[in-house]
């Protein structure tokens, strides 16, 4: 849950961006982030479960009533991102386990902040090319 919320991410993350901007204090629904595709490997555990692991996260914070989430602190710009990055294509059709193989292949050369897969605007489909 930490990554959504990272500053590697949340800025970049237009969903997440809209969700967290929402509101003044950027409370974002517990239940909205544990729909999210990577989380659902841990539904079976159930919601406490989620809501003990929140609990403990030093960067993350939940509300009275268990229902929000949102960062400790304030995003931080970042810096030199583009520098930093890297533009990779070629690696096929999507399917349910690219993302973990791309962050796997990627991880190999030294630690990574996000492994974005290109979008084709319209369709939402994996850029392949």
């Amino acid at each position: 849950v930490e990554f959504y919320f990272a500053d590697s991410n949340l800025p970049f993350d237009k969903f997440m961006w809209t969700l967290h901007t929402a509101n003044a204090e950027h409370w974002v629904p517990v239940k909205t982030v544990a729909s999210f595709k990577r989380m659902r490997e841990f539904h079976s555990l159930g919601d406490e479960w989620l809501l003990d692991a929140l609990r403990k996260s030093e960067e993350l914070e939940i509300d009275e009533k268990s229902e929000n989430i949102r960062r400790r602190t304030e995003v931080q710009p970042p810096k030199d991102q583009f520098e930093r990055s890297v533009y990779a294509k070629g690696f096929g059709k999507e399917d349910p386990t690219l993302q973990k193989k791309l962050e796997d292949f990627f991880n190999k050369y030294g630690r990574t902040n996000a492994v974005r897969m290109r979008r084709i605007d319209n369709t939402k489909e994996f850029k392949v090319r």
